[in-house]
């Protein structure tokens, strides 16, 4: 698969997702690289910002394999 084609799919997957929607995948992400956040800390994090942890775990996740 074309990395730039991935990368932009998974930037689409991520910027359409609520608040809830990523945390859940945060607290459930298998992989690497590791992710330890607990639910409180994911919570008191502004939408951006989750959108851009889980974006830079999967893009680096996408890299690798």
């Amino acid at each position: 698969m074309n990395l730039s084609l991935s990368i932009e799919s998974l930037a689409n997957l991520v910027s359409g997702m609520t608040k809830h929607e990523l945390i859940d995948r945060l607290l459930h992400y298998e992989g690497r690289p590791r992710l330890d956040f607990t639910e409180s800390y994911l919570k008191g994090q502004s939408d951006e910002k989750l959108r851009h942890i889980l974006f830079a775990a999967l893009s680096t996740r996408a890299k690798a394999g």
